[in-house]
């Protein structure tokens, strides 16, 4: 049977929703468990809100020094020249290593350390945050920088004739295209 390209789009998102439905089968089940309910709404030292605070804040000051890390070092290799992109592509190793061959690659260098392995051996927040930070700094500042300079790279014409034009220093150029 030949599907043309009305039924495709009526078949696919169909197919997705089956999908989806039997992925989260188990979720669903859950939401008519009494506990989950009452497991919700604890909020005792034991609940779940404390992980979820520590998460949030550890994600937002990690995306936060990355991305204005990923800038400020595409601005810098900005002013590098074009000869850098041939090696440039070489910033997007520790992305495509993976978080796990990464995590490998950590671990082993705390593992070999005594100072590093003993300051988060008791999970002090400190230490372990700013390992964990450190980690994926090291993995996604040169992710940022290169989509960055890519940007920066394919500023149309104009707007550059017009920086020039009117003796934009860095910062409102910066701030201004």
């Amino acid at each position: 049977m030949y599907l043309n390209k009305k039924n495709w789009l009526v078949i696919l998102p169909l197919g997705v929703l089956v999908f989806i439905a039997l992925y989260a089968f188990p979720l669903f089940i859950q939401l008519f468990n009494k506990t989950l309910y009452k497991n919700l709404f604890n909020l005792d030292v034991n609940s779940w809100i404390l992980p979820l605070f520590r998460t949030l804040i550890f994600s937002t000051i990690a995306v936060l020094i990355q991305v204005f890390g990923g800038f400020y070092l595409s601005l810098r290799l900005l002013k590098s020249g074009k000869n850098i992109s041939r090696i440039f592509s070489f910033l997007l190793v520790p992305v495509l290593l993976g978080s796990v061959a990464v995590g490998f690659i950590f671990k082993v260098g705390i593992i070999n350390d005594n100072f590093l392995s003993h300051s988060i051996a008791d999970r002090d927040s400190i230490p372990t945050w700013g390992i964990m930070l450190a980690i994926q700094t090291w993995q996604y500042v040169p992710l940022f920088a290169y989509m960055f300079w890519l940007r920066l790279n394919n500023i149309r014409e104009n707007f550059t004739s017009f920086a020039q034009a009117s003796h934009l220093n860095e910062s409102e150029l910066v701030r201004d295209i």
